[in-house]
């Protein structure tokens, strides 16, 4: 059980990486998408991740699998905050640097991360 639990918290570490803002816009962005396109792609992507690594759930404390839908949570609250203050049809330039600007503010995968690694301590050692 021990090699399955310690697999999750790796993978969890990695979903909440891959849906932090800074990467997630970067991997999603270009030039030419509108507010509206890339705010879908970056919801999409999102709820991909999390749907891809759902099961997880069954291998993690029930506090540290709150805090990973609290931060994907937080994230999607943030995209779509930033989103409802631009044109749907403007360029999503100025838009994407927002998120980031937003997210940097509110480090949500950050604490998650350290909550993750926190109780996967107890169970590894």
């Amino acid at each position: 059980m021990l090699p399955l639990r310690l697999q999750a918290y790796e993978r969890m570490a990695l979903f909440l990486e891959r849906i932090d803002p800074n990467q997630l816009v970067l991997r999603i962005h270009s030039a030419g998408l509108t507010v509206a396109q890339e705010q879908n792609l970056l919801l999409t992507a999102i709820r991909s991740e999390f749907e891809h690594n759902i099961s997880q759930q069954i291998y993690l404390s029930d506090s540290v699998w709150q805090k990973i839908c609290e931060a994907k949570s937080d994230i999607e609250s943030i995209i779509n905050t930033v989103a409802a203050d631009y044109d749907k049809d403007a360029e999503s330039r100025e838009f994407a640097e927002t998120v980031l600007t937003g997210t940097a503010q509110k480090p949500v995968v950050e604490l998650a991360i350290q909550i993750l690694k926190a109780d996967m301590q107890k169970w590894a050692y």
